[in-house]
C-alpha cells in the first residue's frame, strides 16, 4: 500500500527531527470520463490543505478541539459574525474559462463560494449557517442542495457534540469533503483524537464515519478512518471504506498524504491516492506540487490522475492568489484564481 512506505519514511524523518485536512456528484462542466472529485463543499484557502476556520468541520483541527475542551473562552454572551469565502478564477478548460468556485486538482471547480453567519458563546457553544453563492449551488446544473452547512455544537465535558449539517469526518477530507445531516461526537485525549458521526443525506440510508488521530511530537500526525453505509462516498455503489492519512510539518516544509479504499461485497473498488508537498519559507509565497489519482471500478466516480504544480501568494490576510497548471489525461490544464475570505 503506498502509505505504508510513506509511514516508514516519515518515522525516520521524525526520529531525526521530530510532527501534524467537495463534493457530491461530479460537476457537469467536467469531462464525463474524469468524473471523480465531486463538487459540493467547502471553500478551501489556496495555500493550505485544510478548510479555513469558517468552513471547517466543527473540531476537525485536533489542536482546536483540545483547546475547546480545556481552555474555554470567558465571554458569556453569544457573538455573531458574518463572513464570506469567495472564489473567482480563469482556466483553459472548455466551459470553465471563468468560474466562481474553487478549482481543484486540475479537474474543475470543487469548493463552493459561500456566505455565512457564525456565532459563538463563551461556554464553548457554537453555531454556523453557510449558503453557496457560486455556480455549484446557484448555477444552471446544480446537483447539491442548500445550505452548505447548518450546525450547532456544544461541549459535554471534554467531548464535543455537533448536530445539523456538517462536513463528515473522514481522513484529511481531501476526497471525502461533503456535508451531510447528522450527529457527531469528538474528543481529544492527550495526543490522541477521536471523531465519529452518523449521517444521512436527503433522507437516504444512514452512513457512519470515524477517524482516530495521533500526534507524534510536534511534527507528525497519523490518522486512521473507517466508514460504512450505502452511498457512503458521494452516492457511489461502494458501502464501506477505510483510509490512512499523514501530515508532516517542519519549519520549511509540509507534506500531506491520503490513501483511501472503498469497496462493496461484490467487489468494484474505488481507490483514491493523494500527496502534496508545500515549501513554507518564502514569506507570502508558497510553491507546492501535488499528485492525485483515483479509479472507480464501478464507473460512477470515473478515473482520473493529475500532477499539479502551483504557487500561492497571500496578498493580504483576507486575499490570496493562486496560479497552477496540471498534467491531466489528454490536456495540460492551467488556472489562476483569487480567494477572498474573512468575517466581521
Amino acid at each position: 500500500m503506498p502509505l505504508l512506505s510513506l509511514l516508514c519514511g516519515l518515522s525516520v524523518a521524525y526520529a531525526d527531527d521530530a510532527q501534524t485536512t467537495a463534493q457530491n456528484s461530479p460537476s457537469s462542466a467536467a469531462a464525463s470520463d474524469n468524473a471523480g472529485k465531486t463538487t459540493s463543499q467547502g471553500a478551501r484557502p489556496a495555500d493550505t490543505t485544510q478548510p479555513p476556520a469558517a468552513a471547517q468541520t466543527p473540531n476537525k483541527n485536533e489542536a482546536a478541539s483540545a483547546a475547546a475542551g480545556d481552555n474555554q473562552p470567558t465571554n458569556p454572551d453569544w457573538t455573531l459574525k458574518l463572513g464570506t469565502d469567495f472564489y473567482r478564477g480563469y482556466s483553459n478548460l472548455a466551459g470553465l474559462r471563468h468560474y466562481q468556485d474553487g478549482f481543484w486538482a486540475g479537474f474543475g471547480p470543487a469548493y463552493p463560494s459561500v456566505v455565512y453567519a457564525h456565532s459563538t458563546k463563551g461556554d464553548g457553544q457554537e453555531a454556523k449557517v453557510s449558503l453557496g453563492v457560486g455556480d455549484l449551488y446557484s448555477g444552471p446544473n446544480v446537483t447539491v442542495s442548500q445550505p452548505v452547512e447548518a450546525w450547532y455544537k456544544r461541549p459535554l465535558g471534554k467531548t464535543n457534540l455537533t448536530v445539523g449539517k456538517f462536513y463528515v469526518p473522514f481522513a484529511l477530507q481531501e476526497w471525502e469533503y461533503e456535508t451531510k445531516y447528522g450527529v457527531m461526537l469528538d474528543r481529544t485525549v492527550g495526543q490522541n483524537s477521536y471523531t465519529g458521526a452518523v449521517n444521512t443525506e436527503r433522507h437516504q440510508d444512514l452512513n457512519g464515519y470515524f477517524r482516530a488521530g495521533h500526534n507524534f511530537g510536534k511534527h507528525l500526525n497519523l490518522g486512521l478512518s473507517l466508514s460504512a453505509g450505502r452511498g457512503v462516498t458521494f452516492g457511489a455503489v461502494q458501502n464501506r471504506g477505510a483510509g490512512l492519512d499523514a501530515t508532516y510539518t517542519s519549519k520549511a516544509w509540509q507534506f500531506v498524504t491520503e490513501n483511501l479504499l472503498f469497496t462493496r461485497h461484490s467487489g468494484e473498488r474505488f481507490n483514491f491516492d493523494f500527496g502534496k508537498l508545500t515549501y513554507q519559507k518564502l514569506g507570502k509565497w508558497k510553491p507546492y506540487l501535488s499528485k492525485y489519482t483515483w479509479h472507480d471500478q464501478a464507473g460512477t466516480l470515473g478515473k482520473f490522475h493529475s500532477n499539479v504544480y502551483g504557487l500561492n501568494y497571500q496578498l493580504t490576510p483576507e486575499i490570496a492568489i493562486e496560479g497552477a497548471f496540471a498534467n491531466t489525461p489528454g490536456q495540460t490544464v492551467h488556472w489562476i484564481q483569487i480567494h477572498i475570505s474573512g468575517e466581521r
